[in-house]
């Protein structure tokens, strides 16, 4: 899979999470971090962080 990559005036966004099959169970810990690029994809210009999320695995 590729990192997604929006619009910059993008307010909404639907993305998918990838959880390896091996993954042991218990609760784990999900930060979204999303990066505005310079016109020329080379530079991170600027960072936006989510809260932290607990999330359960389940099979």
């Amino acid at each position: 899979e590729s990192e997604p990559v929006l619009a910059a005036d993008a307010t909404n966004a639907d993305l998918n999470l990838i959880v390896p099959a091996d993954l042991p169970d218990g609760p784990w810990g999900v930060v979204l971090v999303a990066e505005l690029l310079s016109a020329d994809e080379k530079n991170v210009v600027q960072s936006a962080y989510t809260a932290a999320r607990r999330l359960a695995t389940s099979k």
